[in-house]
């Protein structure tokens, strides 16, 4: 809903300001007194091109803005959201135009071309005068009109499901067609290509976890000698027999303590802990031995795994991805090589699953013809009506429904629908626009 509107140095108008409220607004005044100089305004905020004619004798530039105010549903605001330019329900239209001819909008301070806001305006304006764009003369308009009034939006949506899942059928046999129908040399040296490209991957063994795995290994046995000295000397310092070790101290901390324990009972707390740290220690011992006794210096080994490594590397360079992605080319190229290999097979099944969409199209566009037709029958006979209380005695409204030349389903039914109107009697309904 317009909530408010603001023009500045516009034509004859210095400055004015209106606010809206709910309902009809209804401005009247005589001629020349600038009425139809709002709906100009209206117009240029809904990005209709402009000169510097329309800027005021002596002034700068015009400006003009209006304040908008979006429901949650509006299919205004899903634009906004879309553009990035929402703020809340509000939207706020802005336009200069300078006297040298230039002009600069802004949709909620943020600038934007004009096809935006040609884009955003016929979402949320509509003007209806002479010779002014009316959305109700565009048969889609009246199409969509017609389906809202029938109410039948879950016909509108199995016939758009049906319809997109043919084209999707017919997208996959079309590619498959196109890759069958390529020269039989180039489509056999792909297939011996994808061939030859798999058996290599497939000598090897590629999921993420198992690189990962292998990477450690080799970083392990390339430092075998390094952590057996480590651990070594690790387990001397904390188990061993030769010097004090860190069991042994912890030990004649622990019964010096003890003997004191009588004279000051905190010191029971201080052993506690050093018993829970011993056995921590214990602990860690028996797993450094368990990690010293896998270690082994074996250059076999070794040899093994950096020639893993670098046939895998290699095979990331050949493939330009990296190796633990290497797992996921050679299923593409299996997905691939197999596709080829069976495009025979499935094109044949395309076509019978082709042929089943379509008559589910068209099962589901009859029912939505026949939805279609009682309600433009309805429609008509109560737009007759009114007609007549608008003064014009034998006016009638027909709504004429048109079959799409064709037969590929299309998303929104295989008919247009065009309003007829005739304002006087014994003249024959013509279309409205």
């Amino acid at each position: 809903m317009l909530t408010q509107l603001a023009i500045k140095d516009f034509a004859v108008v210095s400055a004015a300001e209106l606010e809206f409220g709910p309902g009809l607004t209804v401005i009247s005044g005589e001629t020349g007194a600038g009425k139809s100089l709002l709906v100009d305004a209206l117009n240029l905020l809904s990005g209709l091109r402009a000169d510097s004619g329309v800027v005021r004798h002596g002034a700068q530039r015009a400006e003009l803005s209006a304040q908008f105010d979006l429901g949650d549903a509006s299919p205004g605001l899903a634009w906004l959201r879309e553009q990035e330019l929402e703020d809340g329900n509000e939207c706020h239209f802005r336009r200069t135009i300078r006297a040298d001819g230039g002009s600069r909008a802004w949709i909620n301070g943020r600038p934007v071309t004009l096809a935006q806001l040609g884009e955003i305006a016929d979402l949320v304006v509509e003007i209806h005068g002479q010779h002014e764009h009316q959305a109700l003369l565009s048969k889609p308009s009246q199409l969509a009109l017609l389906d809202a009034y029938a109410g039948h939006d879950a016909l509108l949506d199995r016939v758009g499901t049906t319809a997109r899942h043919w084209s999707g059928l017919l997208r996959e046999r079309e590619a498959l067609s196109r890759a069958r129908d390529g020269k039989p040399g180039d489509v056999a040296e792909r297939s011996d290509w994808l061939t030859h490209q798999l058996a290599e991957l497939e000598r090897e063994t590629l999921e993420p976890e198992s690189i990962a795995e292998l990477d450690v290994q080799h970083r392990r046995q390339a430092h075998a000698a390094a952590l057996i000295s480590t651990c070594d000397d690790a387990l001397a310092r904390l188990g061993g027999d030769e010097a004090p070790s860190l069991t042994q101290q912890l030990q004649r901390v622990r019964n010096d303590l003890g003997r004191m324990q009588e004279h000051e009972p905190r010191l029971g707390e201080v052993d506690a802990m050093l018993d829970a740290a011993a056995i921590q220690v214990d602990e860690a011992v028996v797993l450094l031995e368990r990690v010293r006794a896998d270690l082994d210096v074996d250059p076999a080994q070794f040899d093994e795994l950096e020639r893993r490594l670098a046939r895998l590397h290699e095979l990331a360079r050949k493939h330009r991805v990296a190796p633990q992605a290497l797992g996921t080319q050679r299923d593409l190229l299996a997905a691939e090589l197999e596709g080829l290999q069976t495009a025979g097979i499935r094109l044949q099944a395309l076509d019978g699953e082709i042929e089943i969409a379509t008559r589910a199209w068209r099962e589901a566009a009859d029912a939505l013809l026949a939805s279609r037709r009682e309600a433009a029958a309805a429609l008509s006979q109560a737009t007759t009506a009114l007609i007549a209380e608008l003064g014009m005695g034998g006016g009638h409204f027909e709504i004429a429904i048109e079959p799409i030349e064709g037969d590929r389903p299309d998303p929104q039914g295989g008919e247009r629908v065009e309003f007829l109107v005739s304002a006087n009697a014994g003249q024959p309904p013509r279309p409205l626009r």
